[in-house]
């Protein structure tokens, strides 16, 4: 991946900002980033809602950098890629010398180029789609429906695990509607609106909860629960079996 990604940034006239070697670093921060608020699209008030659905991973790609909050505060992966067409976003992340790999470039095309093996994470977190926002004017490098259509057929068409943030509209809704979504409260600049993050793969139950507090009692309550069930008879479990089978057909349809 990286022999290829150095000959396509050489080939398209992407930029590596960082090419420091990587190193794996715990730099897990518990605040939030109040002083990067002023840049619009942070997730500096609700990376933990993103961090809390990531599953685990080697290879990190955020096509849509920005100022990086949920890459700065997650744990360190061996390899993270840090993309975005806004060369001042990318120096205001901070984020050169924590071995992250910095690419200024155009972050569907950085995904077209990519070639993904499978076991890569990437979280999408694009200037939101326009007549969703409040203002539609708001970035350097903004987004028209177009790009966010061909944003949605690319993320369909890779193979990785993929996460992409959004406010529901009925683009985002239609062309992932086989995709699971998160959502949330979360304090604009303004008010409070419900954001969206949809997901293509399972979330994996050892990281449900918010906080660790919080993962410790859903841990608590599963453990329970499976002993409990490990005392039904078999003729018990099969009907439990197919009760969430038919529960599960009937939520997704």
């Amino acid at each position: 991946a990286r022999r290829s990604l150095e000959s396509t940034t050489e080939n398209s006239g992407s930029r590596l900002l960082s090419r420091t070697q990587f190193s794996v670093l715990d730099i897990t921060v518990n605040n939030d980033d109040d002083c990067r608020m002023h840049y619009p699209g942070g997730k500096g008030k609700s990376y933990q809602h993103v961090l809390n659905l990531i599953p685990p991973h080697d290879v990190y790609i955020e096509p849509f950098l920005g100022i990086g909050s949920v890459m700065r505060h997650k744990r360190r992966s061996a390899i993270e890629f840090g993309v975005d067409l806004d060369e001042r976003a990318l120096r205001l992340s901070e984020l050169c010398g924590q071995g992250v790999t910095l690419v200024c470039t155009d972050g569907i095309r950085f995904l077209k180029d990519y070639d993904f093996q499978g076991h890569e994470v990437v979280y999408c977190d694009p200037p939101y789609l326009p007549r969703t926002r409040r203002r539609e004017k708001i970035y350097r490098f903004d987004t028209d429906d177009g790009h966010h259509q061909q944003l949605l057929d690319t993320i369909r068409s890779i193979n990785a695990r993929v996460l992409i943030s959004g406010y529901e509209s009925v683009l985002y809704n239609e062309a992932l509607r086989d995709w699971n979504v998160h959502r949330y409260q979360a304090k604009t600049h303004t008010d409070v609106r419900q954001e969206c993050v949809w997901y293509n793969f399972l979330h994996d139950y050892r990281y449900l909860g918010r906080n660790y507090r919080e993962r410790q009692t859903i841990k608590r309550r599963l453990n329970r629960l499976t002993q409990r069930i490990s005392q039904l008879s078999d003729q018990e479990q099969e009907f439990l079996r197919e009760w969430l089978t038919a529960r599960g057909r009937a939520r997704a349809t």
